[in-house]
């Protein structure tokens, strides 16, 4: 599989409304992605910083108005011969509408989650236009909260659990009201043949006997093999050519035997994916600890915790002096309850 990301500073974004807070509204304004509305405006020097005394009350209004991000992109010949032919977004924040060359791909309205989108028809080879638009997202709850009240924690935006955002964003007790929006993750187009690794899900198995991980393997058609630290331990090719059409997911389930668990350092499975001639299409490879490793991170942890003594200048199960106000006003000296740890 061919992965072609589409990070960088190539992207163009307009803010589309009637509330201009910082007069860029309507302007084209390049930006860099993975980004968002406020971190491009702020890196630009086109709004004060959102954190700093009332700055929030103007950076917040600014969510009442619609985004939009593009982007051109090239593609080859070989690339649209695949197989697949895949957009995709590791993170929109959050109410989209994608276009790829002026159609419709889909929408979104999840930004905890990743989105796909089958391209094959909409790209050509040469350059391509890739234009997302984002709507308001202070609207959208606004709007959602009157039809359906849920309010929502009393510091916070009324209406913010309608949408799969950020919560945090909204506001809390202490925190500001600032609900971004932007491709706040990695955009990539994805290309191949035959088919692809779409996740793989390791669990372990401990032993006296021996030692073992079990790996599930969802993937889509073709032939499975692992490794571990870069040698085969056991090459387990499942031949599945009769389901290998290219949408249709497969799942897998196969035992890599591990050898060693013991250098303290971890280890790592490869997961392979290869058609029926033995032509590799896909790999991941996944970094696991060691129960050795893991008792080391836990002593670690209680060496620092004997260093506080050390780092403060008093012994260990010393009492902390302290000084404070009696009821006079006048200070006094004493002993603090607390005392060092052992």
């Amino acid at each position: 599989m061919e992965k072609m990301t589409l990070n960088g500073d190539n992207w163009r974004m307009q803010i589309i409304g009637e509330r201009d807070m910082y007069g860029v509204n309507g302007k084209i304004l390049p930006v860099k992605i993975p980004g968002s509305v406020y971190g491009n405006l702020l890196e630009q020097g086109l709004m004060p910083d959102p954190y700093d005394r009332m700055n929030e009350l103007t950076a917040l209004p600014l969510m009442e108005n619609d985004f939009v991000f593009e982007t051109d992109f090239s593609l080859t010949e070989e690339q649209l011969a695949g197989d697949f032919l895949l957009l995709r977004f590791d993170g929109i924040d959050t109410l989209s509408k994608v276009y790829l060359n002026g159609r419709v791909l889909g929408e979104t309205d999840n930004m905890h989650r990743v989105w796909e989108f089958s391209i094959e028809e909409e790209a050509r080879a040469g350059q391509n236009t890739l234009r997302v638009e984002i709507a308001s997202p202070t609207r959208f709850i606004e709007e959602e909260n009157e039809k359906v009240f849920t309010g929502g924690s009393a510091e916070a935006m009324r209406g913010f659990p309608h949408l799969r955002k950020a919560h945090c964003m909204f506001g809390w007790d202490w925190g500001p009201r600032l609900p971004d929006a932007g491709i706040c993750r990695e955009v990539s187009v994805l290309s191949g043949k035959c088919a692809r690794i779409g996740q793989v899900y390791i669990t372990q198995n401990w032993s006296t006997a021996g030692k073992s991980a079990e790996k599930d393997t969802d993937k889509q058609g073709g032939i499975v093999s692992a490794s571990e630290n870069g040698q085969a331990q056991e090459k387990n090719p499942i031949d599945i050519s009769h389901n290998a059409a290219a949408g249709d997911a497969v799942d897998i389930t196969c035992a890599v035997e591990i050898e060693d668990f013991t250098d303290g350092n971890g280890y790592e499975i490869r997961t392979a994916l290869y058609d029926p001639d033995g032509v590799l299409v896909g790999e991941k490879s996944s970094r696991r600890g060691t129960q050795a490793g893991m008792r080391r991170s836990r002593r670690s942890r209680q060496n620092v915790r004997k260093m506080w003594p050390a780092l403060t200048g008093r012994r260990a199960g010393t009492p902390s002096p302290c000084t404070a106000r009696n009821a006079g006003g006048q200070t006094v000296s004493g002993i603090s309850p607390f005392t060092m740890p052992r």
